[in-house]
């Protein structure tokens, strides 16, 4: 390659990373659309199954808390909440990690932390997880998250010997 040919290569490649010279007029404005994979985003993915939806494929877990039993704190489960920043949405899961099947109410609520209103409640829901099983709500949009608290509640309704769990994130 000519020095000259270097030259202009590393001339341009200098002025496109400082932002410098744009072709584009503004009669030839460029329109980039937000295109999300899965199946929801934000408001839309509201009390939709995370699986179908696709919400679990980037899903990373922001908070946990661990379920024990009032007398022996005998471990039974895991909270967990988890953020899917391409659906915009959370949802939480229960870990069974005992060796029964328990009756999980599980409720999920966001709120706004600026004024403290609720942005969406999912309807409180009680579900079956067998042992050594994953039971997950539906989720929640949260968009970007700016100005949002997300808290989630578990309670095993068919042993009363078991500590409801809460777990929470501010975006």
């Amino acid at each position: 390659m000519s020095m000259l040919k270097r030259v202009l290569l590393s001339m341009a490649l200098v002025v496109s990373l400082l932002g410098g010279f744009s072709a584009v007029q503004p009669s030839m404005a460029v329109h980039t659309m937000v295109v999300h994979a899965a199946g929801c985003y934000d408001s839309g993915c509201n009390d939709q199954d995370p699986v179908a939806k696709g919400c679990v494929d980037d899903a990373q877990r922001i908070g946990t808390a661990t379920v024990l039993t009032t007398s022996g704190g005998d471990l039974v489960g895991t909270l967990a909440l988890f953020y899917s920043p391409s659906c915009g949405a959370v949802y939480m899961a229960f870990f069974n990690q005992s060796s029964v099947t328990l009756d999980i109410e599980m409720d999920l609520v966001t709120h706004n932390e600026s004024n403290g209103q609720v942005i969406y409640q999912l309807p409180s829901k009680t579900y079956v997880c067998g042992q050594s099983q994953e039971t997950d709500t539906g989720m929640l949009g949260v968009g970007s998250g700016l100005d949002t608290n997300v808290y989630g509640h578990a309670h095993v309704t068919n042993y009363p010997s078991v500590n409801d769990g809460y777990v929470g994130y501010a975006f």
